[in-house]
């Protein structure tokens, strides 16, 4: 027991001596949720609950949780909190009253317990506060989303030695030694022997990158990852488990249309990396659920990114989530240009032209605010349909916009409240893409959904069995398709 942080090597507990460590400041997030029926959850919303506000008590409850901390967790060490923020957001999708708290502090040690904290005593309080209505609400996911200060800093993708550029600095050093041993140091005695040396280093470092590269990209072999050749353009669809996350590159330039949970922003910078992308043109966050932005903050603090388009949300249901702000603030922070998209509104980008097509109207769902994008590259062409689910479909529809396409991102990870068949009929796809994580909770896709598919004759691939699925297409309705598990 001699390895545990809270044990001695006689095995008995005891707290971490911090009085070497020097202060630094120090901040986690966590977040979990409250899973509750309609009844209850229409009383917390509408503050129609007999004990009063519970979404207000529960706060304060979580923000005086997070001071008691080190009184309830016998091994934490008593700190002086600079901030604890408390926030909620009404998830109607899944009934569920998500709950997000960071805590702040600067001094010797993490704050990851007070914000764990806050979150599981603010769901214990909307529990109490509700438990007269309904008794068998489920408390969920109360996780730590980061931390930072001292050692616990964000996790990034650790980066091997970049071998390439290591061997070839010694070809040049190795080069301008032999120029200088046959020829000395006086530049008109040994300008012509540079210049024939130097076209055989610049082979020979050539060389030596491409050996190197596919040292350095850490995918899977079936998939396409090379620089789309002229006359095409490549469509990633990156398994980021249960969330969306899709690559345009073409002609140099790239779009990046979210970027998947909280935990995935590494993984989608390592496959860019891998993919050579080396900065971002255009980024979008279709809306602000966290399985489709939770990542995007990572991204833009890891790579150069152009500009950020994201929906217009209404202001009755703009969210309050962690993960929201978090994105708002990577953008400020970074610099990146933020702008909304509207219906109409078109971006040439990757030779080709992006076209936002939806939404059409104002919704109280956050699923049905997605933006709907369309990609046309010469006769190729490709729709993006975020979580839009059947009635916004069908208003979209109605709008005349134009939505058929060869290759269909299919809405809301194959949810059976997408994909209408009206709409698998209009779009008419030949290849439909699924982004879902396996053995995922809510059981995407739905059989419904892949007999619909079916129906129309789609080729379907899904990233809980592909692996990421990259289309390559050449304008003239061509395809190439390739998955990380080698399906063709």
């Amino acid at each position: 027991m001699a390895d545990f942080t809270h044990f001695d090597e006689s095995g008995r507990a005891h707290m971490v001596d911090i009085s070497a460590k020097g202060d630094t400041v120090r901040t986690a997030t966590a977040a979990g949720r409250v899973l509750v029926n309609a009844e209850t959850f229409h009383l917390i919303r509408t503050g129609g609950m007999q004990k009063g506000d519970v979404l207000g008590t529960a706060q304060i409850a979580g923000i005086m949780g997070a001071k008691r901390t080190p009184d309830i967790i016998p091994m934490c060490h008593p700190i002086l909190l600079k901030g604890v923020d408390v926030a909620f957001s009404l998830n109607e999708r899944d009934l569920a009253v998500e709950i997000t708290a960071t805590a702040r502090c600067t001094g010797a040690t993490g704050v990851e317990m007070e914000a764990l904290t806050a979150v599981s005593v603010a769901a214990l309080t909307v529990y109490d506060m509700c438990k007269a209505v309904q008794k068998d609400m489920v408390i969920d996911s109360v996780r730590l989303l980061k931390k930072s200060g001292g050692k616990s800093v964000p996790a990034r993708r650790k980066k091997g030695l970049n071998w390439s550029v290591i061997v070839a600095a010694g070809v040049l050093l190795a080069t301008y030694a032999i120029v200088v041993l046959f020829n000395g140091f006086h530049w008109s005695g040994w300008q012509e022997g540079w210049d024939d040396l130097k076209d055989s280093a610049r082979t020979l470092l050539q060389a030596v990158q491409s050996a190197f590269g596919q040292l350095e990209a850490d995918t899977p072999d079936g998939l396409v990852l090379d620089p789309p050749a002229g006359g095409e353009v490549r469509v990633h669809f990156i398994d980021v488990g249960q969330g969306d996350c899709i690559l345009i590159e073409g002609s140099g330039e790239s779009v990046l249309i979210d970027a998947g949970e909280n935990d995935q922003g590494d993984e989608v910078l390592g496959y860019l990396s891998a993919a050579g992308i080396e900065d971002i043109d255009l980024a979008v966050g279709t809306h602000p659920h966290s399985d489709h932005i939770g990542g995007m903050d990572t991204v833009l603090e890891g790579i150069t990114v152009g500009r950020l388009m994201l929906s217009d949300v209404p202001d009755s249901i703009v969210p309050t989530t962690r993960t929201y702000l978090d994105l708002l603030d990577a953008a400020e922070e970074t610099g990146t240009e933020m702008f909304y998209g509207y219906p109409g509104d078109q971006v040439s980008i990757c030779s080709g032209t992006l076209t936002v097509l939806g939404p059409v109207e104002d919704y109280d769902d956050l699923n049905d605010e997605s933006l709907v994008i369309r990609f046309d590259y010469g006769g190729s062409s490709f729709l993006f349909t975020g979580d839009e689910e059947s009635g916004a479909e069908g208003d979209l529809l109605g709008s005349g916009a134009d939505v058929a396409a060869d290759v269909l991102k299919v809405g809301h990870h194959g949810s059976d409240t997408s994909s209408s068949e009206e709409f698998l009929r209009a779009v008419g796809p030949e290849i439909a893409v699924i982004e879902c994580g396996e053995g995922n909770d809510y059981g995407h896709p739905h059989l419904e959904v892949l007999e619909r598919l079916e129906a129309v004759s789609a080729a379907v691939y899904r990233t809980d069995l592909d692996g990421s699925v990259v289309v390559t297409a050449d304008g003239s309705g061509n395809y190439d398709v390739s998955t990380a598990e080698g399906r063709p």
